[in-house]
C-alpha cells in the first residue's frame, strides 16, 4: 500500500487480477447557543434509553431483532497488506478492531459563554455510555475532556499517524457545541472537514480501504422542528479485471453520522444526555453475536431519535414539544458488520 503521487486519490495494490441551561436537573437542550439565557427557557425533561419520554414514548431497539444478513467469508490471515476490491463487504477479521477517540466538551471559554456556548450540562453521561458501549464492541478507545482547537488537532494527528495496519477500522466522537461544518474546541471553532482531513488516505494510509465512522454531537445550525402530526396508517412502513492496481479517492470510506440535520438545533438533556447519544448506545445495546449491517443499525438510530424523543419546555412555545432527526452522509463503499465483541 503507497500514498499516490497526487492529493486525488490513494494508489492500492489490489490481490485480485482484476445551548441551554442546565443548572435545572433533566434540563431539556439544544447544542448551540444558550437560548435559556436569550428566551428564558425553562426546560423539562426527556425520555432515556429504557424510560418514557413526555408522552410516554420509550426508547425500544427490539427493531433490531430482524437484522439477518451475514457477512461475506473472508479467510486468511489477520495483517493483510493487500485490499480485496472484489468482495462487497469490509474485512473486520484484523486482530484489532480499531481505535475509538472520543472528544468530550463540557467547559468553554469565557469568551465562548458570552457568545452563548456554555457549559454543557450532561455531556459526561454521554462519555461515559458511548465509551462503555465501545469497549464492548472491542474498540481501544481513548478519551480526551475539554480540549482546545489546537489540542483537537494535535490528538487527531498523533492518532493519524499510528498503524493502523492490524485494526478493522477507525471511529471517532466528538460531543461539543457547533454550527453548521464546524465543531468547537474550547476556544474556538474548527470545521470538521479538517477534522477529518488527518485521516484521509493521503495522511494515514494505514487507513486507507477501511471504513472511517465519525459520530458529530452537535448543533448544525439555530432552527428547530417542529414536527408533523400523521397517521399510524401513514407511518408504516464495475469489473477490475487486468490491472494489478488502481487509485481510490482519498474521500473514500469516510462515514459521518451528525447528530441533526444542516441548519437546526441538536437536542441534550442535562441528566439523560444528549437524544442522538441515547439513541446509539440503546441501538448498540442490541448487537450480539450475529453481525449487523451498519446501515441497518444507522436506520434504526434515526428512527429512534425521530420517533422516541420530543422536546419539553412548556415555558417557552418555541422550544416545546421540537423534533430532531438525524442526517447521514456516506462514503463507505462496502457493507460493515458490527457484532458486540471481536
Amino acid at each position: 500500500m503507497k500514498p499516490g503521487s497526487g492529493t486525488n486519490g490513494i494508489e492500492i495494490v489490489a490481490d485480485h487480477p482484476l445551548n441551554d441551561h442546565n443548572d435545572a436537573i433533566g434540563g431539556e437542550s439544544r447544542e448551540g447557543v444558550d437560548m435559556a439565557g436569550a428566551h428564558g427557557v425553562d426546560a423539562g425533561g426527556s425520555s432515556s434509553t429504557g424510560s418514557s419520554n413526555a408522552y410516554g414514548s420509550s426508547v425500544d431497539a427490539k427493531g433490531l431483532s430482524i437484522f439477518n444478513k451475514r457477512p461475506q467469508e473472508q479467510p486468511g490471515p489477520a495483517r493483510r497488506p493487500l485490499i480485496n476490491l472484489e468482495v462487497d463487504s469490509y474485512d473486520v477479521t484484523h486482530r484489532e478492531r480499531g481505535h475509538a477517540l472520543i472528544i468530550n466538551q463540557e467547559t468553554f471559554s469565557v469568551e465562548l459563554n458570552r457568545r452563548g456556548f456554555t457549559r454543557r450540562t450532561g455531556t459526561a453521561v454521554d462519555e461515559r455510555n458511548i465509551s462503555r458501549k465501545l469497549k464492548a464492541m472491542g474498540f481501544q478507545v481513548k478519551s480526551y475532556p475539554d480540549l482546545k482547537a489546537s489540542q483537537i488537532r494535535s490528538v487527531c494527528a498523533k492518532m493519524a499517524a499510528q498503524d493502523h495496519s492490524d485494526s478493522d477500522m477507525f471511529l471517532f466522537v466528538i460531543l461539543t457545541h457547533g454550527e453548521e461544518g464546524i465543531v468547537f474546541g474550547t476556544d474556538e471553532g474548527l470545521e470538521i472537514q479538517e477534522v477529518a482531513g488527518y485521516f484521509k488516505g493521503d495522511k494515514c494510509p494505514s487507513l486507507v480501504g477501511k471504513p472511517k465512522l465519525f459520530f458529530i454531537q452537535a448543533c448544525r445550525g439555530y432552527k428547530t422542528d417542529a414536527g408533523v402530526h400523521i397517521s399510524v396508517t401513514d407511518a408504516l412502513p464495475a469489473s477490475m479485471k487486468g490491472s494489478d492496481s488502481i487509485k481510490l479517492p482519498v474521500e473514500a470510506d469516510f462515514l459521518f453520522a451528525y447528530s441533526t440535520v444542516p441548519g437546526y438545533y441538536s437536542w441534550r438533556n442535562g441528566t439523560n444526555g444528549s437524544w442522538f447519544i441515547q439513541a446509539l448506545c440503546a441501538v448498540l445495546d442490541m448487537l450480539g453475536d450475529e453481525p449487523v449491517e451498519l446501515q441497518k443499525i444507522l436506520i434504526a438510530l434515526n428512527r429512534k431519535v425521530a420517533q422516541s424523543f420530543e422536546s419539553n419546555n412548556p415555558g417557552n412555545a418555541d422550544f416545546h414539544q421540537m423534533k430532531q432527526v438525524p442526517a447521514i452522509s456516506s462514503m463507505l463503499t462496502k457493507d460493515l458488520f458490527l457484532t458486540r465483541k471481536k
